[in-house]
């Protein structure tokens, strides 16, 4: 049976794809090397699945489409860099969230109940929303201070999909599977 490597996350417009990836592009001259994530890959993943077959895509979506008839949409505001790690060691360098983020919770928590209904595995290493820029990062300098300040617009978030993520051999490519709105 063909199984497929999936997670279920919000897409970004590709306005807001241009503008996380400026914020890449100030903080390269800071960065001695690092896997930047390619601009047609960001998105704020909800929840990770990993390896499903072709029933489990369907049940995917029936509970995508089970937690989109309790959402209506709402707007997010992206704030600061963060990354998991080290300053010396930094694992995932990510953009957070400031606006939005009861919603993004409240979107969270649905989607663990609804998988969870329909036979999905629980995420155990809670949730933190952010879009990751960068992986195994090494700074040449700080990435604190004015040249970091973000300036992303706000969107309003009205759906949801659940996305394939395959290993092109030149890194992984995300793709759309099923698409619902809200």
């Amino acid at each position: 049976m063909v199984s497929l490597r999936a997670f279920v996350a919000i897409n970004f417009p590709e306005y807001i794809k241009e503008e996380i990836k400026g914020v890449q592009d100030s903080l390269k001259p800071h960065v001695k090397s690092a896997r930047w994530t390619r601009p047609g890959n960001f998105h704020l993943t909800l929840k990770f699945l990993g390896e499903i077959d072709r029933i489990q895509k369907e049940s995917a979506c029936a509970a995508i489409k089970q937690v989109c008839a309790d959402m209506l949409p709402f707007e997010i505001e992206f704030d600061g860099l963060g990354y998991f790690g080290t300053q010396g060691d930094m694992k995932v360098v990510w953009i957070g969230l400031n606006g939005g983020i009861e919603e993004i919770m409240f979107l969270h928590n649905n989607i663990e109940k609804t998988f969870k209904d329909s036979g999905f595995p629980s995420d155990k290493k809670g949730f933190k929303p952010h879009i990751t820029i960068a992986r195994d990062v090494r700074i040449l300098s700080s990435l604190d201070g004015p040249s970091f300040r973000l300036n992303l617009s706000k969107i309003v978030v009205s759906e949801i999909s659940l996305m394939l993520s395959e290993n092109k051999g030149a890194g992984f490519y995300y793709t759309p599977l099923y698409t619902c709105r809200f």
